[in-house]
């Protein structure tokens, strides 16, 4: 058996493998960044898991068991908290979606700097309603906000 190997593909991660003549590729960490230290060290405890169910004879070849868990395959039993502000909520999305350091440092942390100023409640509007933002970036944030709040509510 040949080692796993883990690739930069445009800077994300990529997983490549064969099993039983079936080659096998797939992004371990999603949105993880192949420079970012942690980001290769999950990817390398999943390659790590995946090598060792291979040598048990208990490989998924679906390569579910592998992939990060999805919002649809979090417990609807778990009771979910309601956020206390709208920053809080801002910055467990941003978590989730994990993105790269370069592209949280522009729109997402302007839009985190106007929710630390205004410090809205989540159903406040008016802070946003009342920037002084320019047309292109007030849409852009809005759809940010839109997103996050739409995930909210998944």
């Amino acid at each position: 058996m040949r080692p796993l190997k883990l690739c930069n593909n445009n800077g994300s991660i990529q997983l490549k493998f064969s099993v039983d003549g079936k080659r096998y590729s797939f992004n371990p960490v999603r949105g993880g960044s192949f420079g970012n230290p942690h980001d290769m060290a999950k990817a390398q405890a999943i390659a790590t898991q995946i090598q060792l169910d291979i040598l048990a004879g208990h490989f998924d070849s679906s390569l579910t068991r592998y992939k990060p868990a999805s919002p649809e395959s979090i417990s609807q039993d778990s009771p979910s908290t309601p956020q206390d502000s709208l920053l809080t909520l801002w910055d467990d999305w941003v978590e989730y979606l994990c993105l790269p350091a370069h592209t949280k440092a522009n729109h997402y942390h302007q839009v985190r700097q106007m929710l630390v100023k205004a410090n809205p409640a989540l159903v406040d509007t008016l802070w946003f309603t009342q920037s002084t933002l320019a047309p292109a970036t007030f849409n852009k944030r809005l759809g940010m906000l839109r997103s996050c709040m739409e995930w909210a509510i998944k």
